[in-house]
């Protein structure tokens, strides 16, 4: 915590790219098998609170972490770096995924005491300085510790899918849901992650010695295709200067044969990838986008 980063800048945008990335590889959603006396039951990696403000960040139930702190310079630096933050390591050797809150445009303010406010009062309302001078404007702050608020979805996905019991498979996700929305059980979309040169060339970074860890790899973009049905989202690691053709090699590998006629577009802009030569770069999908799969009528 006492080693200093050079040059630090806080880059929300890489911050927040990079942790949807690293709960990928962490196994975001997954359900892991942990033995017990006498069995075994489904057991999920608790996501880790990380709330990022304009000044600081809160990790856990806090406290609050400037920015100007080394050890949260460097904590930020590694996940900017691509890396799982270096203080968690030994705690989450495997990694853990992070439930991240951004409000970076909220500057966090921790309450003081009563006896510590030195200076005047000032009416409420009151206002010093021409209107149009960005200078007088509030800024936006808060003292409240965010707390941990789980929607329906995140509920149910803390909850395993199934269980046996006395030899009968039984539903608990599905009667959940559908007693909690009042509507019939649906299933979640499952996220694949398609092994690609890129893919293996950064888990090999996370495996190797700190000290001897090459670089952040550059010009590598992330895409997320969903399938014809919107059943499966298959996450890619894929050069800039890779094609489309690529593209489709890697998921009609995954895929299997027989899944070939399908178009890969864009919703926003709209826009069908049709030339297989192109490439990421050239199509705009850098350094990160999200396509989707269209059944195609055989000509």
């Amino acid at each position: 915590g006492r080693s200093v980063v050079k040059d630090f800048r806080m880059d929300f945008n890489l911050v927040q790219k990079n942790i949807g990335d690293l709960n990928v590889l962490a196994g975001e959603g997954e359900a892991h098998v942990k033995h017990t006396v006498g069995g075994a039951r489904l057991e999920r990696h608790a996501p880790i609170p990380l709330t990022l403000f304009k000044n600081g960040i809160l990790m856990f139930n806090g406290p609050f972490r400037s920015y100007e702190e080394p050890a949260t310079q460097q904590c930020m630096q590694d996940i900017m770096d691509g890396y799982f933050p270096t203080e968690l390591q030994n705690r989450f050797p495997d990694g853990v995924p992070f439930q991240l809150s951004d409000k970076r445009d909220v500057v966090f303010r921790e309450r003081q005491r009563w006896g510590e406010f030195p200076g005047a009062g000032q009416a409420v309302g009151n206002r010093t300085g021409p209107a149009s001078d960005p200078a007088s404007q509030p800024v936006q702050e808060t003292s409240h510790l965010p707390g941990h608020r789980l929607s329906v979805g995140q509920f149910l996905n803390k909850l395993p899918k199934t269980v046996i019991k006395e030899g009968k498979v039984i539903d608990i996700r599905g009667a959940i849901e559908q007693n909690l929305q009042g509507s019939s059980p649906s299933q979640s979309p499952s996220v694949i992650l398609i092994e690609t040169p890129s893919l293996l060339a950064l888990k090999e970074r996370l495996e190797m010695d700190e000290k001897s860890r090459p670089g952040t790899a550059k010009d590598v973009s992330t895409l997320r295709v969903k399938s014809e049905d919107g059943e499966q989202t298959f996450i890619l690691k894929m050069l800039f200067s890779e094609t489309i053709g690529q593209l489709r090699a890697y998921l009609n590998q995954h895929r299997g044969e027989g899944q070939h006629l399908y178009d890969i577009i864009s919703s926003f802009p709209p826009q069908r990838y049709s030339d297989d030569s192109k490439t990421l770069r050239e199509c705009g999908l850098v350094p990160n986008a999200t396509l989707l799969l269209r059944n195609r009528k055989p000509s």
